[in-house]
């Protein structure tokens, strides 16, 4: 008489209870790995944006304006330079310098209205992956906000935003200013250019690169005064409220750390728990502070 062997029930639960806890355990070696590669790949993102920001540089011998005040060409924007009379995001600027010269050029030939048709659709619906963080997760939808990643995904969104305090116009602390390196007296390797911002495009903190009243532009440290005002620190802390204020130090979907990108191109990051003032000195370009560890 032949015996069949099995596995008992409590056998059987016990290696389902292995099982669950050495997936348990895995899980979240495996965020973390996904996470680090997406950091990453934000990393290389804003470096590329600090290196086109220079292209312009060595193109026109001047930085574009922080931002533009209104769509299609206007007087008012940028009182001197090259980009005088174009309204535009500093990130509309860029285009031409991350392979998007069409859309620019398209843009510029429809008279710089962002209104007008491009390629089939208007220059503020199209999506630029190099102005987006890997890592974003805004919600489709939150307490009215109008998020851009969802459900149409047809914003122009940045989770880049430049610095408003270097390439301000000092003299009125305007956003349509004209900068130069020589301007940087703090140097290059000292002054944040870029900074990460939550995906959003509600009145007053919107984080759109283009966009069809053209009076939003993504920035951090936005309307801080380079002569007397301090740009706050950033919110690391993944909430969609107050944290994409378009006046704020930042905010990053990374934890614990915000990716900044220095104008010599170094990418760093920075805690939300920075000391303020040493942030303070990091966002400034002509203070003269010393930098302290951070």
């Amino acid at each position: 008489m032949s015996r069949r062997y099995g596995f008992t029930l409590v056998e059987l639960l016990v290696v389902i209870a292995i099982i669950g806890v050495l997936i348990a355990l895995l899980l979240p070696a495996v965020q973390q790995a996904r996470e680090a590669a997406r950091r990453m790949e934000c990393t290389n993102k804003i470096k590329q944006l600090v290196l086109a920001s220079h292209n312009v540089h060595d193109t026109y011998g001047t930085f574009p304006p922080a931002g533009g005040k209104s769509n299609g060409w206007n007087a008012t924007v940028q009182r001197d330079g090259p980009f005088k009379g174009l309204a535009g995001s500093f990130l509309f600027h860029l285009l031409p310098y991350i392979e998007q010269n069409a859309l620019y050029d398209g843009t510029i030939a429809a008279g710089g209205n962002m209104n007008n048709s491009v390629n089939g659709k208007q220059c503020y619906r199209h999506i630029i992956e190099a102005y987006r963080c890997p890592s974003e997760r805004s919600p489709a939808a939150a307490t009215g906000l109008g998020y851009p990643t969802g459900p149409d995904g047809t914003h122009a969104i940045s989770n880049y935003g430049v610095n408003y305090m270097p390439f301000c116009d000092r003299a009125t602390n305007n956003q349509e200013g004209a900068s130069n390196i020589a301007m940087m007296t703090d140097g290059l390797s000292n002054t944040v250019f870029f900074g990460e911002r939550y995906g959003q495009c509600a009145s007053g903190k919107s984080s759109l690169w283009a966009n069809s009243s053209g009076t939003w532009a993504p920035q951090i440290c936005r309307g801080r005064n380079v002569n007397s005002g301090t740009c706050p620190v950033p919110q690391i802390t993944p909430i969609y409220t107050s944290a994409g204020d378009s006046s704020s130090g930042g905010s990053s979907p990374h934890p614990g750390a915000m990716n900044i990108g220095f104008g010599d191109g170094s990418v760093s990051n920075v805690p939300g728990t920075i000391d303020p003032t040493i942030w303070a000195n990091l966002t400034n370009p002509i203070d003269g502070k010393v930098i302290g560890d951070y």
